[in-house]
C-alpha cells in the first residue's frame, strides 16, 4: 500500500519553489488544493496518456486506497485507479508516487530455525509480522517493536515459510 503521507510530502517538496500559493492539508486521507494562480499540473498515466489540469480549477485531490480522485471547482470530478497513475508533474518537477525503502534490507534469522526467529533491520515502532505456509495459509500473526525481538515459531511444523513484513516478503525454514 502506498503511504499517503509520503506522497503528500513528496508533492510538497517538489512544489515548494515553483508554486508559491498552494497549501496542501492532509485531512482524513485527503489533500485539498488552494490555488491563487493559473499554474497547471500534468497527470501522466501508465498507458502513456497525459492530461494538463489548471490548478485553479481543482478544488480537491483525494488519494483513497484504490483511486486518485480529482474534484473540480465546477462540480465535476475525475477518477483514476492509483496503479494507473505514473506521476503528477507540477511546473516540470515530477512528484510521482514513490515507495520508501529501508536503508538496510530486512533479514530473518536464524534459518533454519528451531524455536525462535528474529527480523533484522526493522524500522522503529510497532510492526505487524504475518507468517504463511507455502499454500498461502496464515499460520501466525504477531506485532514486534524492534529488530532482534524474537518470534516464537516452536509450534510450527517443519517446513518452508514466508513472512510478510511492511510489504516485504521474507522466507525461512523451520526444522
Amino acid at each position: 500500500m502506498i503511504n499517503k503521507r509520503m506522497l503528500i510530502l513528496n508533492i510538497l517538496a517538489n512544489m515548494k519553489k515553483s508554486i508559491a500559493t498552494i497549501a496542501l492539508f492532509l485531512i482524513t486521507g485527503s489533500a485539498i488544493l488552494f490555488a491563487q494562480d493559473s499554474n497547471s499540473f500534468v497527470l501522466k498515466l501508465r498507458n502513456g496518456t497525459q492530461k494538463s489540469i489548471l490548478l485553479s480549477s481543482v478544488r480537491k485531490i483525494n488519494f483513497t486506497d484504490t483511486d486518485l480522485l480529482l474534484n473540480y471547482r465546477s462540480g465535476g470530478a475525475d477518477s483514476y485507479l492509483r496503479p494507473s497513475v505514473r506521476s503528477l508533474v507540477f511546473n516540470g518537477l515530477s512528484s510521482g508516487i514513490v515507495k520508501a525503502v529501508a536503508t538496510q534490507p530486512l533479514m530473518v534469522y536464524p534459518s533454519p530455525a528451531d524455536q525462535f526467529i528474529a527480523i533484522k533491520n526493522l524500522p522503529d515502532g510497532d510492526t505487524k509480522v504475518t507468517i504463511f505456509r507455502q499454500d498461502g495459509m496464515t499460520v501466525l500473526s504477531a506485532h514486534i517493536a524492534s529488530s532482534g525481538e524474537h518470534i516464537d515459531v516452536s509450534a510450527l511444523a517443519k517446513g518452508f515459510y514466508f513472512i510478510c513484513v511492511n510489504d516485504n516478503v521474507l522466507k525461512f525454514v523451520k526444522r
